[in-house]
């Protein structure tokens, strides 16, 4: 009877130990404590830049949010010089940043054209193009105009 309650007693342990190691991985908790630490020491050290992509987003952003100042102004009757000159200042970034955007297209063609890339890729690529330049000037279009708009019916 001894022996069987010795037997059952390793048995259990081996199956506890099996347990844990499978469904209560404490391995891991260190792991993921000792990563996260590292990335976080990480990006203290090394800034991220923002690409012209992100750059332009964010610019986009910033316009959205002062067009909607504007029109909050010029409803209650201010005058919304200060959010008219903000957009002119992003606008100059947004133009900026369609240049640098332009190189990042060239330079992408020269990579579909350098790897032999069918020409259906190469013409959407193309097509993707005039489609941002078009966009692109009907942006500048419209800001020129908020720009110019002085009156409460031309900015709305």
């Amino acid at each position: 009877m001894r022996t069987f309650y010795r037997t059952l007693r390793i048995l259990s342990v081996i199956t506890l130990f099996f347990f844990c190691w499978t469904f209560l991985p404490l391995w891991q908790a260190v792991a993921y404590a000792a990563e996260k630490q590292k990335s976080e020491g990480l990006q203290k050290l090394e800034p991220r830049t923002q690409s012209a992509g992100e750059k332009f987003e964010k610019a986009l952003e910033d316009i959205r949010e002062h067009i909607g100042k504007v029109e909050e102004k010029s409803r209650k009757g201010k005058e919304p010089s200060d959010e008219i000159t903000a957009i002119k200042a992003k606008k100059t970034e947004i133009e900026s940043l369609g240049a640098e955007l332009k190189n990042e297209f060239a330079a992408t063609e020269k990579k579909l054209k350098d790897a032999k890339l069918p020409q259906e890729i190469l013409n959407r690529h193309a097509k993707f193009v005039e489609h941002y330049q078009n966009n692109l000037k009907e942006l500048i279009a419209n800001l020129e105009q908020v720009e110019r708009a002085h009156t409460k019916a031309e900015i709305e």
